[in-house]
C-alpha cells in the first residue's frame, strides 16, 4: 500500500470513528431509557440515563450486566421476562412497566422493544426505549376518578330529580284534580276562583315537567325502538289533539300528505310524535291568525326497503328574527322573554325536536320572516315493513282504532258488577275500571273524577291487591300506578298479562307515572302496558282514555 492509500484509509478510520463517537454522544443522551442487549438479556449499549437510574456514573459502566444485577427481583423479573419474549416472538412489544426513576422512586414507563437482528437477519437479541410516564398515569388515574365520581353524582342527581317529580306531582296531583272537580261544581267568583288555582296548577305542572325532561334527556342515553307503524293514524292523533285548540282561536288546520307516500314504516313512531307534538304545538302557540299547515312529501325515491319523507310544519305566526334563527334550537331559549309574559313555554321544545331529529339520524330545517311566519322541515328517514298480509290488516285496524299495541276483545261481563263493593254506582256505565293507587288523595280524586264520567271504579291500594282483584274480562280497562309500594307497577301488569294467557280477554292497561314518560318507555317495553300518562290524570286525559279504550257494555 503506497503512502497515498495509507494516508486515504487512515482519514476514513479517522471518520468514522468520529462518527461513531457522534452517535455514541447522541444516544448516550437520549432523554429516556435506551438499551440494546443480546438474547440472554446482557446489555450490549445504553443511554445514561438508564445508567443513573441503575445508581452508576456513565453508560459503560453497565455493559455486561443483566437486569438482575440492576434492580430489585419484583422489577427486575418483568422487564426479563419481556426482554425474553421479543427474542422468542420476533415481534414488536409495547409494555408499561413498574421501574424507578432517577431520584429512586417508584415510576412508570411506558417501553417500546424490537429484535435485534445480525446481518443474517438472525435475532440476536433486543433492543429498546422507554419514557417515565408516571405523571402522565397519575393525571389519568385522577381523571378516571373524576369520572367515575361525576357519575356517581349524576346518578345521584338523575334519582334526585325521579324522586323530586314523583314527591311534587303527588301532591299536585290533588291541587290540579280537587281544582278540576271545583270548577265544575262551584258558580260565580268561588268558580272563577277554582278556575285561577286551577290554570296556576296546570301551568306550574308544565314548567315541572319540562324542566323533568330536559333534565333526563341529558343524563340518560336515550333509547328509539324502531316498531312498524301506520303513518296516517299518527298524523290523524297529532290533528286531533290540537284541533281543539286551533278551533278556539279559529285558525284553519291544513294537512297534506302526498299520494306516493308510503303509509306503513319501521321506525321510531315515539320520536316522529314527539318532533310533531313540539313543531305543531309552536306553531298553534304563536299563530293568532291565519293557517297551520302540516305537509308530508317524499323527499327521496320510495325504494322496497327505506324512504326518506320530509315534515313540513307551516305557520302564519309572529315568525323569528334572524338574529335568532341560529340560537332557537337552544335549551331555555325563548323567542319572547318570560317576563313580557305574551307566550307560555320554557325554551325547550325546539332543542328537544333537534335531540330527537339527531337520534333519528334526520336533518332539521327553518326557514322564516318576522310578521309573516315560520317554516320548520324535517327530514328523516324511515325503513320499510316486510309483513304478512294479516299484519298490514292487522295493523292499520289497530291504528284505526286508536289502540297502540292490541285489539281489545269484549264479552259479556254482567258477573263483574258484583265484584264491586263500597262504590258509587254511576246510572249509565261506560267502563269498569281497576284503579291500581298507593297514594289516598290521588285514590279520591280520580275515582271521583272518573265516576263524573259515568265509570265503575274499584281500587287496589297495592300490586298484590290488584293481581288478587284482577281476572281475566272483569274489567272494562287498568289504570296503573307504576311506583308502587309493594311491586313495580310493570311486573303488576305483566302477572295481568300472564292471567289472560289463553283467554279472548286482553285489557288495556294504562299506567300513570309522576316521572317522565320519556324515561318510562324502555321500562314499559315488554311490560304489556298499552299506554302511558303522566300525573296527575286531568279530565281531558280521562276522556281520552275513555273514548280511546271504551267499548259498548254488553
Amino acid at each position: 500500500m503506497n503512502a497515498s492509500s495509507r494516508l486515504a484509509l487512515e482519514k476514513e478510520i479517522a471518520l468514522l470513528k468520529s462518527e461513531n463517537n457522534i452517535l455514541r454522544t447522541i444516544i448516550e443522551n437520549l432523554p429516556g431509557n435506551v438499551f440494546w442487549k443480546d438474547e440472554k438479556g446482557m446489555i450490549l449499549g445504553c443511554n445514561n440515563n438508564l445508567a443513573k437510574i441503575s445508581g452508576y456514573d456513565s453508560a459503560r459502566d453497565l455493559i455486561g450486566k443483566v437486569t438482575n444485577e440492576l434492580f430489585e427481583s419484583y422489577l427486575s423479573e418483568e422487564i426479563t421476562l419481556n426482554d425474553k419474549l421479543i427474542v422468542d416472538s420476533g415481534q414488536e412489544l409495547y409494555t408499561e412497566e413498574h421501574g424507578i426513576n432517577v431520584d429512586h422512586q417508584p415510576a412508570i414507563y411506558l417501553t417500546k422493544r424490537m429484535p435485534l437482528h445480525n446481518k443474517s437477519g438472525q435475532i440476536i437479541g433486543s433492543v429498546g426505549i422507554s419514557f417515565d410516564i408516571t405523571e402522565r398515569k397519575k393525571i389519568e388515574d385522577e381523571l378516571k376518578t373524576a369520572k367515575e365520581q361525576a357519575e356517581v353524582a349524576n346518578r345521584a342527581k338523575s334519582e334526585f330529580l325521579a324522586n323530586m317529580s314523583h314527591d311534587i306531582k303527588t301532591p299536585l296531583t290533588g291541587i290540579i284534580g280537587l281544582s278540576e272537580l271545583l270548577v265544575h261544581r262551584l258558580e260565580d267568583e268561588n268558580q272563577e276562583f277554582a278556575n285561577i288555582l286551577l290554570m296556576s296548577g296546570r301551568q306550574f305542572l308544565r314548567f315541572l315537567e319540562n324542566c323533568f325532561e330536559i333534565s333526563e334527556i341529558e343524563t340518560t342515553d336515550i333509547l328509539l325502538t324502531s316498531e312498524p307503524f301506520y303513518l296516517k293514524t299518527l298524523i290523524t292523533e297529532i290533528h286531533d289533539l290540537f284541533l281543539p285548540a286551533i278551533r278556539s282561536k279559529q285558525l284553519i288546520f291544513n294537512i297534506d300528505m302526498g299520494s306516493n307516500l308510503p303509509m306503513f314504516l319501521m321506525g321510531s313512531r315515539a320520536g316522529l310524535y314527539r318532533i310533531l307534538l313540539n313543531l305543531v304545538g309552536n306553531a298553534v302557540k304563536f299563530t293568532e291568525t291565519g293557517s297551520i299547515t302540516l305537509r308530508l312529501l317524499l323527499d327521496k325515491a320510495i325504494s322496497d326497503k327505506e324512504a326518506t319523507i320530509q315534515f313540513i310544519v307551516e305557520d302564519t305566526g309572529i315568525g323569528i328574527p334572524r338574529a335568532k334563527q341560529k340560537i332557537i334550537f337552544e335549551r331555555f331559549t325563548r323567542l319572547i322573554p318570560s317576563y313580557k309574559g305574551t307566550h307560555e313555554g320554557s325554551g325547550i321544545g325546539l332543542y328537544i325536536v333537534e335531540t330527537f331529529v339527531k337520534k333519528m339520524q334526520g336533518q332539521v330545517h327553518l326557514q322564516s320572516v318576522t310578521g309573516k311566519g315560520s317554516q320548520f322541515r324535517v327530514i328523516l328517514p324511515f325503513h320499510i315493513p316486510i309483513l304478512d298480509p294479516d299484519a298490514y290488516q292487522k295493523l292499520a285496524k289497530t291504528s284505526i282504532q286508536n289502540h297502540p299495541t292490541v285489539v281489545y276483545k269484549t264479552k259479556a261481563q254482567s258477573k263483574a258488577l258484583s265484584s264491586f263493593q263500597n262504590v258509587k254506582i254511576p246510572t249509565n256505565v261506560k267502563m269498569r275500571i281497576l284503579l291500581v293507587e298507593d297514594n289516598p288523595v290521588a285514590q279520591r280524586i280520580e275515582s271521583s273524577l272518573l265516576y263524573s264520567l259515568n265509570c265503575l271504579v274499584e281500587i287496589a291500594e297495592s300490586g298484590e291487591k290488584a293481581i288478587e282483584l284482577f281476572g281475566p274480562g272483569k274489567y272494562d280497562l287498568v289504570l296503573m300506578d307504576i311506583g308502587l309500594p309493594d311491586i313495580q307497577g310493570d311486573v303488576v301488569a305483566k302477572r295481568m298479562r300472564q292471567a289472560e294467557a289463553n283467554t279472548e280477554y286482553e285489557v288495556p292497561i294504562i299506567a300513570l307515572t309522576a316521572h317522565t314518560p320519556l324515561g318510562m318507555n324502555q321500562i314499559l317495553e315488554n311490560s304489556g302496558i298499552n299506554q302511558i300518562y303522566s300525573k296527575p290524570l286531568l279530565k281531558d286525559h280521562a276522556k281520552q282514555i275513555i273514548d280511546r279504550y271504551g267499548s259498548p257494555q254488553t
